[in-house]
């Protein structure tokens, strides 16, 4: 794109984020709420608008873990698809018959592509699973050997280029009745073959985020906290480290510097401390990868969200304990 060009859209972006801010602090203000003395704080995405909206709004933005995490997730799993000059990119949208499985053909030709070591034993079980979801006739053959098995039907599952978690539930699938696919793709003659080394690949995949996936759905309950998602954090972070894999490290990696992005530190800080006083003393695996504040910068943080929440005045001396004592008040109240 030329500079000139180039220019032009920043500007027009740096606009747009201007009006959408100024329309947001106009709302508040169409109901009587200041945000500098009414609001503690917000919950957003990542989104570049709101990562500015949060820069220059008064109280505190927290950006959403589930989407660091997800996005940590996609960074390693996925890559984007180099398309060759003259390539072209048919539109999305098939209308055909097996509109699932032609929909995810078209990922695959123009979405995204898994990471290279994963790609052939990903690509494999994809095929496998069109094959039998697409033939009621195959999948009775499948579905005889896996009754034999299991003693129940189990069918293959196909993932989607926008959610890892059906990405982790194609491959937890196919890796529970291999031994079944296998039997049914000698009787019907397929020359699909899926090495021990690639079944060694999937299963460290596999349970690789089946530790994020737990820690994803304990981040989306309604009792979360900042303080209970340190907890799972922390159990997520030990977990893919003692898992000692090439993915799982590649993950940790990640997930480490998207879930640090977002951390509130001194306000995660604070909440340790009215917890635990002796919290931020104590050294752990996580206050090692993640820093907490100084016993100094929650003191005032907490004064600031009082003066600021509850228009009260701070004498700048005093003893450490009635400051503890002031931060104390700011969080009960708050």
């Amino acid at each position: 794109m030329p500079a000139g060009k180039t220019t032009d859209c920043l500007y027009i972006l740096l606009q747009y984020i201007n009006h959408y801010i100024f329309y947001q602090f106009f709302r508040l203000a169409s109901y009587n709420l200041d945000a500098e003395k009414d609001l503690t704080a917000a919950t957003s995405d990542g989104a570049s608008v709101m990562v500015k909206f949060g820069g220059l709004a008064p109280f505190l933005l927290q950006l959403c873990f589930s989407h660091g995490i997800h996005l940590g997730v996609c960074d390693i799993l996925y890559r984007a698809k180099e398309h060759q000059p003259g390539d072209t990119i048919s539109p999305g949208g098939d209308s055909s018959g097996e509109e699932d499985d032609h929909e995810e053909e078209e990922e695959d030709e123009n979405g995204a592509e898994v990471r290279a070591e994963l790609h052939e034993a990903i690509t494999k079980v994809r095929k496998i699973s069109k094959i039998f979801r697409r033939s009621p006739k195959k999948n009775e053959v499948l579905q005889k050997y896996v009754k034999e098995e299991r003693g129940e039907e189990l069918s293959l599952m196909l993932d989607s280029k926008t959610r890892w978690n059906s990405l982790l539930a194609m491959v937890e699938r196919y890796l529970k009745i291999q031994r079944s696919v296998a039997k049914a793709l000698i009787d019907l003659e397929v020359n699909i073959v899926i090495s021990e080394e690639e079944v060694g690949l999937l299963s460290s995949l596999a349970t690789a985020l089946q530790s994020v996936e737990m820690a994803s759905k304990e981040l989306a309950k309604r009792t979360c906290t900042l303080l209970t998602a340190e907890g799972t954090f922390n159990f997520l972070i030990s977990t893919l480290e003692n898992l000692e894999t090439a993915i799982s490290g590649d993950l940790l990696c990640s997930l480490k510097d998207r879930i640090g992005k977002r951390r509130q530190v001194a306000v995660i800080s604070l909440l340790r401390y009215l917890h635990n006083p002796k919290s931020l003393e104590a050294s752990s695996a996580l206050t090692s990868e993640f820093k907490l504040s100084t016993k100094k910068e929650v003191i005032t943080l907490a004064k600031n969200l009082l003066s600021r929440l509850f228009h009260a005045t701070l004498e700048d001396e005093g003893s450490a304990e009635e400051s503890n004592q002031v931060s104390m008040q700011c969080c009960i109240l708050s």
